[in-house]
């Protein structure tokens, strides 16, 4: 009887996925946006498969003055132009998003961080240097925010095509310069030594240090950012598919194929069988101590047992953007302390000229940022205004696999040392719920199903899963070569199950901004294997801690409105 639920199962899906190509058909998009879609995909493409040219960013160490200034330099101008064109398209794509029917409220200030915030950076770099192209760069700048709050708050309506190209390359136009410097500093270092200038090269050097030293950090910071909002909508777009699985095939012979897929994923991650797991923290999959899987299966029984009770009831689905947010931030403190800092400091030695000292903030200040944002989650929890609503339930799964960790962090912080180890990891979480799926299928199969429906139980082992497991890729996104045609593949095939059937405002928002991320993500993870200071695990992490409450909301069954 498995054979046969498995083999009609597998069938249909087939026949599914045949039809699916047709939704990315040329006519869907208008053809100025094609063209801004095209150029996404081919330059993440491109950044990926970087990841099969070892030691291309490596950086090389020059000297001028015989020795006297010894510097390092590296090509990075290709990717400071994926971060340029990946904005300009993340923010012409939110700006569909945002302007649409029922739209969250997130979405237009993801759109305000990818096309006013981000090519920030490049124009005060700039204006510390007091270099001209400021100017222009500057009137760019100026130009899309007019043009973005117009869209966004006085028509309300999405940016028509070419105007949305125009916007694109407003938004991009600002690191111009940046790239323009890398490049003449590369030509100049690799010319012969009979045609170099030194006093010529420490000018190309100065023009070339700002991006050099403060793009790197604060990029990584904004986009970060911005894949938070891409993860978000991509974890929506996962749960679209698992929802219209799950409503569509309600057998256990269904089910039973998707635990054997979870158990064989879960498998690879915790082995390494082949070197297909993620890599991400060599400990990170592997079993932790024995006092951490008591948390780890209280968090996996709450959310199972409420969104158990959403199925029987479903919750209006309110709150849901205030506790994401408040989950988003408490996870992104330090990256947003580090963003705000380094902007910062930009803006006053904008203004001020180039200064030796610089703003620091206090000790600290990032646990504080992210024990406040989380405890706002509390009145979510407990009030009685929150009752019935999906926000309730995200609130209390979040504070209650939160604030183990985030003890543990403070700890940490503060020098004390924790004898046993107390609180889950995320892989954890997904293993105990996976074990809770397998057992309702088993009872299932054998004709005793138990409280867990098969819908519900489609969606407890598929999305939590599909979360941890594809952000846990991201830090290695281009470390192997093997990483970047899965990276590549699973962009694709998210692309194809995520697209609407009509084409539309709808339609080019989602086109754009899923293809915005991956380039946004391609050339971040590219910027990681230049600069061995900065780090994607960090992002990574917070995005990993934002997975379990965000499972929980999209597991979750809500009513309409």
């Amino acid at each position: 009887m498995l054979h046969v639920y498995t083999w009609e199962a597998a069938a249909t899906a087939w026949e599914e996925a045949k039809n699916r190509p047709a939704r990315l058909r040329p006519g869907a998009l208008p053809r100025p946006l094609r063209a801004l879609a095209i150029l996404s995909w081919v330059g993440a493409a491109v950044m990926l498969g970087f990841g099969f040219i070892p030691g291309l960013f490596t950086p090389e160490q020059h000297a001028l003055y015989a020795g006297e200034l010894v510097f390092d330099y590296s090509p990075i101008w290709p990717l400071l132009c994926g971060i340029a064109l990946g904005s300009g398209v993340a923010a012409v794509g939110y700006l569909y998003t945002a302007t649409g029917a029922d739209a969250p409220r997130h979405h237009a200030i993801v759109a305000w961080c990818a096309g006013v915030g981000t090519p920030l950076i490049p124009i005060l770099v700039l204006a510390i240097d007091r270099a001209w192209p400021a100017l222009p760069a500057v009137a760019a700048w100026l130009a899309a925010a007019v043009l973005m709050f117009r869209c966004l708050h006085v028509r309300r309506r999405p940016i028509g095509a070419w105007p949305g190209i125009a916007l694109a390359g407003l938004v991009a136009a600002p690191w111009l310069p940046a790239v323009y410097a890398n490049i003449r500093l590369g030509l100049a270092v690799n010319a012969p030594a009979a045609q170099q200038d030194q006093h010529a090269l420490l000018l190309l050097l100065l023009d070339d240090l700002g991006t050099q030293t403060y793009v790197p950090a604060i990029a990584l910071a904004f986009v970060a950012a911005m894949a938070t909002g891409g993860v978000a909508m991509a974890a929506h777009s996962r749960s679209a598919i698992a929802h219209t699985v799950s409503r569509h095939r309600t057998t256990w012979g269904f089910t039973a194929l998707l635990c054997t897929l979870a158990v064989i994923v879960i498998v690879l991650e915790t082995t390494g069988v082949g070197g297909i797991a993620s890599g991400f923290q060599s400990g990170y999959w592997t079993p932790g101590g024995p006092g951490t899987w008591p948390h780890a299966m209280l968090v996996a029984a709450a959310i199972a047992y409420g969104t158990q009770r959403t199925f029987r009831s479903p919750v209006s689905p309110r709150g849901d953007v205030t506790t994401t947010l408040a989950v988003g931030i408490s996870a992104l403190s330090n990256q947003i302390l580090i963003a705000v800092v380094v902007t910062a400091n930009l803006v006053a030695n904008a203004i001020m000229g180039p200064s030796a000292t610089g703003i620091a903030p206090p000790p600290g200040l990032e646990l504080v940022i992210m024990w406040v944002a989380l405890l706002t989650l509390a009145p979510v929890a407990v009030r009685a205004r929150w009752r019935d609503t999906v926000g309730r339930l995200v609130a209390r799964v979040g504070l209650l696999f939160l604030v183990p960790v985030y003890v543990n962090v403070t700890l940490n912080q503060l020098g004390i040392e924790v004898p046993v180890s107390f609180w889950a990891k995320p892989s954890q979480v997904v293993i105990c719920l996976t074990v809770i799926v397998c057992a309702a299928t088993l009872f299932g199969l054998a004709g005793r199903p138990g409280p867990i429906p098969a819908e519900l139980a489609n969606r407890l082992v598929l999305i939590p899963l599909l979360i941890v497991v594809g952000t846990s890729w991201l830090p290695s996104v281009i470390a192997a070569p093997l990483t970047p045609v899965i990276a590549v593949t699973a962009a694709l095939f998210a692309l194809l199950w995520a697209m609407p059937s009509d084409s539309g405002d709808a339609h080019s928002g989602i086109v754009l901004t899923v293809s915005a991320q991956l380039l946004l993500v391609a050339a971040t993870a590219a910027i990681v294997t230049v600069y061995p200071d900065i780090s994607a695990d960090d992002p990574t992490l917070a995005l990993l801690l934002f997975a379990v409450p965000l499972s929980t909301l999209l597991c979750a069954q809500t009513r309409p409105g």
